[in-house]
């Protein structure tokens, strides 16, 4: 599967899904229709696109959105999240994380406390991602996911959070940094972080 395929099936099952479950519910049933070898090939570039986030400037973007700290697995499923608002929005914030001001769900997320946001369907995170590939293989063969990706690809999804990330680490104590390295999203966020 080519990345043109793998955006085009994400923006067709990201169109009418209200939450995060009903997107991998009908991203899960799409997948099904494709074949064996194109859900693992999906699975390769959802793969390839979290290792291309896995970046200080994202991550310092994403624990200023998440009031001031974003873990390991906290980053992994905002990466997700960030491949599932499309293409268009993924290149933005690797092309300038503070792009994200600019995308509708951020401003909501901004617009309230943290605690307050819809857990299915305001939050940037997406761990359900993760699992409709080998949903969709195991439904669609009767056989193992992870055999099958393992015998094509050992490295899959295991290199998205090895290493350190590219970049500098922000410093969210500091804020006179935060706002020089994205303004509009501290315009937003930086009062919430503690």
């Amino acid at each position: 599967m080519n990345q043109y395929e793998f955006w085009d099936l994400i923006e067709t099952a990201q169109m009418g899904s209200e939450s995060s479950e009903a997107f991998a519910d009908r991203l899960t049933e799409m997948m099904i229709s494709v074949t064996a070898e194109e859900i693992l090939g999906f699975y390769e570039q959802l793969s390839d696109l979290c290792s291309s986030a896995y970046r200080c400037d994202l991550w310092g973007a994403a624990a200023l959105i998440y009031e001031g700290y974003c873990g390991d697995d906290p980053f992994l499923y905002f990466r997700l999240w960030l491949v599932a608002q499309g293409k268009t929005v993924y290149e933005s914030a690797l092309a300038s994380p503070d792009s994200l001001a600019e995308h509708r769900p951020i401003q909501v997320m901004a617009a309230k406390p943290m605690s307050d946001w819809d857990e299915d369907s305001e939050w940037p995170w997406l761990e359900s991602l993760l699992n409709v590939a080998p949903n969709a293989y195991e439904q669609k063969t009767g056989m193992s996911f992870d055999d099958a990706i393992d015998a094509r690809r050992p490295d899959v999804l295991r290199s998205v959070s090895e290493g350190d990330p590219v970049g500098e680490p922000w410093d969210l104590s500091n804020r006179e940094e935060i706002q020089r390295r994205a303004p509009r999203l501290a315009a937003l966020f930086l009062h919430k972080v503690k």
